[in-house]
């Protein structure tokens, strides 16, 4: 005689397999993906104020860093300072002033990047939300 609680068991999963078909895995994918492309789309203006306020301070702590971690290497791999006194003196401060000059440039394009995605993400959630809804593309 066959157990009744595995009856209920055979039942239970049944049901879930169902239901999972029903909805289909891409609308189960677009229900776990549409929180975090929200939370993402929620805190781009916080990044692009923080990168637009302070971004001279981020200039200044990463090429300060870079520096460093290149006088260091420089030190490890030349401690006599042979190989790095036949570059000119004002090597270090051309090269900081080239970096500075980088990471400003690179600054932008974050804050670009940012701008973008803030057109981008409205759109793409409400398509994933008409999806998700059954509604068919509007184009």
């Amino acid at each position: 005689m066959p157990n009744n609680a595995n009856n209920a068991d055979d039942a239970d999963s049944k049901a879930g397999y169902t239901q999972i078909g029903e909805g289909g895995i891409s609308r189960h994918l677009i229900s776990l993906t549409l929180p975090l492309l929200t939370l993402h789309w929620t805190l781009l203006p916080t990044i692009k104020s923080s990168f637009e306020r302070d971004k001279d301070a981020y200039i200044k702590a990463i090429g300060n860093f870079v520096s460093f971690q290149m006088h260091a290497l420089g030190m490890t791999l030349d401690p006599a300072r042979k190989l790095r006194s036949r570059f000119d003196d004002d090597l270090e401060n051309k090269l900081q002033a080239e970096l500075t000059h980088m990471l400003e440039l690179w600054a932008a394009r974050v804050v670009t990047l940012v701008e973008i995605q803030e057109v981008i993400l409205p759109r793409l959630i409400k398509r994933l939300n008409d999806i998700k809804a059954g509604k068919r593309a509007e184009y």
